[in-house]
């Protein structure tokens, strides 16, 4: 009686070893468990954490920033949030964006300035330039920049003697002596 007990009791072991082995595999229908990264719903599909996405929640999500050029929904409605700013593409791995040229930060959120300002000039925003008094206009000007890029337009502000867009050109003396640094350049000689 003893070994048809025992028997009975391997058999009975098994037959639950197997029917937790079909329960198993029937619970498992998200795919590839969500990955760790979300929660199995109904119908088996994945409900993703914040910055997970997919069917199986395996790509990271990238940073959103105001986009630099979208298609508006409404009149008078642009620049919303798009992934990188739609001026990158995501790296699906880390979660990162990788800017076109001209573009950098998180999100690509905002412009490079060209050539570094070509090591005469600092590259700087568009609102902390609008209104400085610069030598370029000779003049104070305070005229305030708050579009929706003035924190994310940049140009170059080129030290005195330099001009165009990357600083590179050398600007010709102004003024009544090239060796008078005054601010007022408005009479003509």
């Amino acid at each position: 009686k003893g070994s048809k007990s025992k028997i009975r009791s391997k058999r009975t072991m098994m037959k639950l070893l197997i029917l937790a082995g079909v329960a198993a595999t029937v619970m498992a229908g998200c795919p590839e468990s969500c990955n760790g990264h979300g929660t199995c719903g109904a119908d088996d599909i994945c409900t993703c954490y914040d910055n997970w996405q997919g069917s199986s929640c395996a790509l990271r999500t990238c940073p959103f920033e105001l986009a630099w050029a979208d298609v508006p929904e409404y009149d008078e409605d642009g620049h919303n949030m798009a992934e990188c700013a739609n001026r990158g593409i995501c790296d699906r791995e880390s979660g990162q964006c990788e800017c076109f040229e001209g573009y950098e930060g998180k999100g690509c959120s905002r412009m490079t300035c060209p050539n570094d300002c070509s090591g005469h000039g600092t590259c700087e925003f568009m609102g902390d330039m609008a209104g400085d008094d610069h030598p370029r206009y000779g003049r104070e000007r305070h005229i305030p920049y708050t579009a929706w890029d003035h924190d994310r337009a940049r140009m170059c502000r080129c030290d005195i003697g330099f001009d165009g867009p990357d600083c590179s050109q050398r600007m010709c003396p102004l003024g009544d002596d090239t060796l008078t640094t005054a601010k007022n350049n408005d009479h003509i000689q």
